[in-house]
């Protein structure tokens, strides 16, 4: 076994064995106890986190990281990961951000100088673009591990309407428009809530509360795709073309609109429980939206527009 192949193989069973000594690796692959130490100082040049233990138990120890072994990649897969990465780079916070940092400096300094070259002409010419937010996410990763832990979280969370304390499951994390969002079910409501991450000031791991079962399973995907509400009403709207654009800023709206000559009308039933939500929103695209139904959408925004117009009398 040539030397290239046999560092490959070492780190897939560093990473099974987590612990080892040098004499075991050197039985295991049939080479001298010189050549393993070798090799066990090259893949520690190379990133490799190993601690020696010394003493006569003593033998080497993977600190608390997993090594993958190299991969082979093309100069398309090359470009593709590296503007992968770069499409989060206008989040002021990452889950991963140190480990996302280091990949990508890792990887590019692996990459061919052709295909550098490629990449410093692209990231110079195609950006995937978020609106760049200044808010802190102090809790993101924490929330992460929650997510994978399915652990119950106490939170403090400050919005417009003030501060509040709740009991939480966390079911995902997603980005939208520079934002983090946490899908999460609420002991306090006991119903499913959307909270922002940079809204959550104080979190920490609930160990007494309990969820049902069928509440620990649920997904990102079923969040998204959620079953009919109990109570609904029919959302009628017509949109002009620059109401139609507005619209399809917003991927959850743009499913909704039926579009014909540009212009597009909105024909759905919503959640009676989301009706302020809407009547925000369809205030702020102005003229360009006309509500038809249902009345209590109407009467809010009527509501809301009397409030501005005095706001400056």
């Amino acid at each position: 076994m040539n030397k290239s192949k046999r560092l490959v193989d070492l780190i897939i069973v560093i990473n099974r064995k987590q612990n080892f000594t040098a004499k075991e690796l050197a039985e295991e692959f049939g080479v001298s106890l010189r050549t393993i130490q070798r090799d066990l100082k090259d893949l520690e040049d190379l990133g490799v986190p190993l601690y020696t233990e010394l003493g006569p138990k003593g033998g080497y120890r993977l600190l608390n990281k997993k090594m993958l072994p190299p991969i082979a990649f093309t100069e398309n897969e090359a470009i593709a990961m590296f503007f992968a990465y770069q499409s989060l780079q206008n989040y002021e916070s990452l889950p991963f951000e140190d480990d996302t940092i280091s990949a990508l400096n890792k990887f590019y300094n692996y990459l061919p100088d052709n295909t550098k070259d490629k990449i410093d002409v692209m990231r110079n010419r195609v950006l995937f673009w978020v609106p760049k937010r200044n808010e802190k996410n102090s809790y993101l990763k924490f929330i992460l591990e929650a997510v994978i832990q399915r652990s119950v979280l106490s939170i403090k969370y400050e919005s417009m309407s003030g501060i509040s304390y709740r009991e939480i499951l966390p079911i995902g994390i997603y980005s939208h428009n520079g934002y983090w969002y946490c899908p999460a079910f609420c002991l306090k409501k006991q119903s499913y809530r959307l909270f922002r991450i940079d809204y959550i000031k104080s979190a920490s791991i609930n160990e007494e509360a309990t969820v049902e079962k069928s509440i620990n399973n649920i997904t990102l995907k079923d969040w998204f795709e959620p079953s009919k509400p109990k109570e609904t009403v029919r959302l009628k709207v017509k949109l002009s073309k620059k109401g139609v654009r507005k619209c399809q800023l917003e991927p959850w709206m743009d499913k909704k609109i039926k579009i014909d000559d540009g212009t597009g009308i909105i024909d759905t039933t919503i959640d009676i429980r989301d009706i302020e939500y809407y009547a925000d929103f369809l205030l702020g695209i102005g003229a360009d939206a006309i509500v038809e139904s249902p009345k209590e959408i109407i009467d809010l925004i009527l509501e809301k527009i009397d409030k501005i117009k005095n706001n400056y009398r």
